[in-house]
């Protein structure tokens, strides 16, 4: 399943509903422009280092186009 940014942000944030969705997955697909702004957004964020670290364990196991 492809994730657009609205998506990482939200699997960042445990969020059930798509956690479910995203269980019979067998590999998420992250686009390289979604990764750009989600990283974008997390500049801002007072969470920076957390969100970092997160998003560059969600990159290590899924497939970038």
């Amino acid at each position: 399943m492809i994730l657009d940014t609205n998506a990482i942000s939200a699997l960042a944030a445990r969020d059930r509903k798509l956690l479910e969705l995203l269980r019979p997955c067998p590999q998420l697909v992250l686009n390289l422009i979604s990764l750009g702004e989600y990283r974008f957004g997390v500049d801002g964020s007072s969470y920076k280092t957390e969100l970092l670290n997160w998003m560059t364990q969600l990159m290590r196991g899924a497939r970038i186009l």
